[in-house]
């Protein structure tokens, strides 16, 4: 049995387009924020008094959902601001949004910022879940539905929080497989890892760790963290294609830099395999098993944007107490590549759709989710 599991990009000017006008101390969507954000505030005991599910908001009363993002500059994150937006007004609640640009402190700082605004629900995307323990009780207790975004946060069992979930790992291991099976099993390969600590970029990585245990005649030549930043993925291949002339594949943990990438084989004559993870939708329509890119997985920040918000939005209103929701994702393999993982025994571990059906979830994903 397939394991059940649970992703369009623009290139990188794009992204700038979509986050003109908002730098990243300011919200986008939403509510506006305070103009002075506080400090990061002490750790407070995780040993304090069982804590109840946060109730209902009364009928009538707007729900608030305070959203802090790692960046607005990733594609992914600001296309899941848009449809998170989209949510709200659909379903009639405010989404505020804040960047912590990869810093921890300011990450807790906006989250203390949130409790101290008494918003409804805080949802947050864990540069370290472990760091966050402390402050997700803080708010946990003072009666704010906290929710974690794709990276758990495993707060003592007397304090209720909720983590709306990815496979992440598998999902990104069934793209590598299939690369790894377009490729024969054998060859060099890189790995532009995400952010060092981060649950998601972690999990990811197993998967990656996972094919080459399948494979032990694939060699990882070379490794780096891109702390999902566009830039430095971009900068990481650039240099690789000088210091490995005879790499035959690489492996990035999203998107955002893809296209870039495949420019960048194209342009110098290359061939180089690509498998990636976000399934951004013009990474998705350029896909293919002659490659460059020929496997992804479908998270899609427009899906995940809609997914959360309403996740959000249930917790508040009482209509789901679930406290780990996972969102349905699929790796994305070419037909024949499939073909050719079933004839290495890994096609059946895993979730699988064509490109083909990937755009087709991505046509309208608030249809997708209409009965969530």
């Amino acid at each position: 049995m397939k394991k059940t599991i649970a992703l369009v990009l623009a290139a990188v000017l794009m992204a700038a387009v979509l986050m003109a006008g908002c730098s990243p101390a300011q919200d986008a969507g939403g509510s506006a924020a305070p103009a002075d954000e506080p400090q990061a505030s002490a750790s407070v005991s995780a040993d304090t008094e069982e804590s109840a599910p946060a109730e209902a908001k009364p009928e009538g009363e707007k729900i608030r959902v305070g959203y802090v993002m790692l960046n607005f500059t990733n594609t992914f994150y600001a296309n899941l601001m848009e449809t998170a937006q989209q949510a709200a007004d659909d379903r009639g609640f405010e989404v505020t949004f804040k960047s912590c640009e990869g810093n921890l402190e300011q990450e807790i700082a906006h989250i203390e910022n949130f409790i101290q605004e008494g918003v409804d629900v805080i949802i947050a995307d864990p540069i370290d879940s472990e760091a966050l323990v402390d402050v997700f009780t803080k708010g946990a207790e003072a009666g704010i539905t906290m929710v974690s975004l794709f990276n758990e946060v495993k707060t003592p069992d007397s304090v209720t929080t909720y983590n709306a979930m990815l496979d992440h790992q598998g999902i990104f291991e069934g793209a590598c497989m299939g690369l790894a099976a377009k490729m024969g099993g054998k060859g060099k390969v890189g790995f532009i890892a995400g952010t060092p600590g981060n649950a998601a970029s972690e999990e990811r990585k197993a998967g990656f760790q996972a094919m080459l245990d399948k494979y032990p005649d694939i060699e990882l030549v070379a490794e780096e963290p891109s702390e999902l930043d566009p830039t430095q993925g971009i900068a990481i291949f650039e240099n690789w294609l000088t210091a490995y002339p005879d790499m035959d594949a690489v492996f990035v943990v999203f998107d955002d830099c893809v296209p870039a990438i495949v420019d960048m084989i194209e342009g110098n004559g290359k061939d180089i395999l690509i498998a990636a993870n976000d399934g951004l939708g013009d990474c998705v329509a350029i896909m293919g098993s002659d490659g460059p890119l020929v496997t992804d997985a479908l998270i899609n920040g427009y899906r995940a944007g809609y997914w959360t918000a309403l996740y959000c939005y249930n917790l508040a209103t009482g209509k789901t107490s679930e406290t780990h929701e996972y969102m349905p994702t699929y790796s994305i393999i070419p037909t024949d590549v499939q073909e050719l993982m079933k004839a290495d025994g890994t096609y059946d571990d895993y979730d699988i759709i064509t490109p083909e059906e990937a755009l087709s979830y991505l046509d309208n994903v608030a249809n997708e989710f209409k009965d969530y």
